[in-house]
């Protein structure tokens, strides 16, 4: 899903750039109540990640879980980390968007 790729790549950029690209991939409602400074939270541990790499996704007629693999490096244990990531997508009046509570 090239869409999913591109917020990632915008976030591994871990600048406030990166940040409003990948905010410009949540769905429009959540755009709606939510700004860029109130999402950088959702998305904080960015900074420590060093590779994410696309595994997968399985889909449904308006919803896809996509699946990334997520390497990190915590401060506190300064080992590489890696895990699966998943994130739900929407398909919303004909583009695909990053579904967040």
């Amino acid at each position: 899903m090239k869409r999913a790729e591109a917020r990632y790549e915008a976030l591994m950029k871990k600048d406030q750039a990166g940040l409003a690209k990948a905010w410009e991939y949540t769905t429009p409602s959540f755009r709606g109540y939510t700004t860029v400074e109130q999402y950088a939270p959702k998305v904080a541990g960015r900074m420590f990640w060093s590779a994410v790499e696309p595994r997968g996704a399985e889909c449904e007629e308006d919803v896809c879980e996509v699946t990334f693999n997520l390497t990190y490096k915590p401060p506190q244990l300064n080992v590489p980390i890696t895990r699966p990531l998943k994130n739900k997508w929407l398909f919303i009046d004909g583009e695909w968007w990053i579904y967040h509570k």
